[in-house]
């Protein structure tokens, strides 16, 4: 390359151009150098050699280049960083030749938005393949919760069709309400993935009104109660007024409670009890379910909201569906003690 053409290269690019002897020192740079880093020429001209800019993690890649080049190769898009004045590092991709006296040319081209495209490319892609082993996990979750109700589903009618001409009517109504009770829970599974599926995709519409906890409390405890006594688990029922008037969306509420009191049911143990218990605040009015059951050690309890890490969606479709509504959803629980779940809603001004 001509000194001329050289010349005007180093006047007209807008990347990076130096030359440099075999020591690294700087013999020419063009005006980029202090657009780019922020030094100016003189600055950078004080430095013995190019090393001294070089980020310590590169400095021996960038030896052992400049030792390839210095031997005639020609290296092309090799990176490395450039310490600025206010002292970050610039990534740079740089093209070098050794020239005819022995100095070497390279130009250079910051890549630092090039890196951070490919950092967001990569947190992107992390992010895409937990969210699909989140989905495998997921899909596993409700097959196994739903193979529990149809396996009982299956093995009680072909009880019943292999045996109902030598069963007794008690018998056949025993077998009944099994059959009735898987089915309801395969029901309410279905019911909550729905709802997180609208939840996911934003389209869970509420629709709030003035109606009585009491009525909704009473009429899922009855319906649901039956399961708990099949458990062997006596069920208790607290409340000090008759009524109590809530404003929120009915059908929500009434998912919530259900899930806890269903939740309460699988987590505890024959001979345990449950307690329900409905308390009016200053603030809100709480309805309180409390269980004998295992209990959540304190490190897995920041989890339960989380439906792969709980291995299920009831718990956080209801925490989701009492914050639509204005309300919270709370848990105390001890390991080995039982648990106590909180449902929060704010009274009506």
């Amino acid at each position: 390359m001509k000194s001329t053409e050289l010349e005007d290269m180093f006047r007209v690019t807008n990347d990076m151009l130096s030359v440099v002897d075999q020591n690294g020192r700087f013999l020419k740079l063009n005006e980029s150098w202090s657009r780019v880093l922020g030094y100016s020429l003189e600055e950078i001209y004080t430095h013995p050699n190019f090393f001294e800019l070089v980020h310590p993690e590169d400095k021996v890649i960038t030896a052992e280049t400049f030792k390839r080049i210095l031997k005639g190769d020609m290296v092309k898009s090799f990176e490395n960083r450039y310490k600025s004045k206010e002292g970050s590092y610039i990534w740079f991709n740089w093209d070098s030749v050794i020239l005819p006296n022995g100095n070497v040319f390279s130009s250079a081209r910051d890549m630092s938005e090039n890196k951070e495209r490919q950092k967001e490319l990569e947190f992107l892609a992390a992010n895409l393949e937990a969210a699909n082993r989140d989905k495998d996990q997921f899909i596993s979750i409700l097959a196994h919760d739903l193979r529990n109700p149809f396996n009982t589903l299956l093995g009680f009618s072909q009880y019943l069709v292999e045996n109902i001409g030598s069963m007794s009517n008690d018998e056949v109504k025993e077998q009944a309400h099994y059959i009735h009770d898987a089915s309801e829970k395969t029901l309410f599974l279905l019911e909550d993935i729905l709802l997180w599926s609208k939840l996911k995709v934003g389209k869970l519409s509420i629709c709030k009104e003035m109606f009585d906890l009491t009525e909704i409390c009473e009429l899922l405890i009855q319906f649901l109660k039956i399961s708990a006594e099949a458990k062997g688990i006596s069920v208790e029922c607290r409340q000090k007024e008759e009524s109590y008037p809530v404003f929120a969306d009915k059908n929500m509420i009434k998912t919530i409670i259900r899930n806890l009191f269903s939740n309460a049911v699988k987590f505890t143990h024959k001979g345990g009890r449950i307690i329900l218990e409905v308390a009016i605040s200053e603030k809100s009015t709480n309805f309180i379910v409390s269980d004998t059951g295992d209990g959540i050690s304190e490190s897995a309890l920041q989890d339960i909201w989380d439906p792969i890490k709980s291995k299920g969606l009831g718990l956080s479709i209801s925490k989701e569906l009492a914050e639509l509504n204005g309300a919270s959803l709370s848990a105390v629980s001890t390991a080995g003690a039982g648990s106590s779940f909180k449902l929060s809603i704010p009274n009506s001004q």
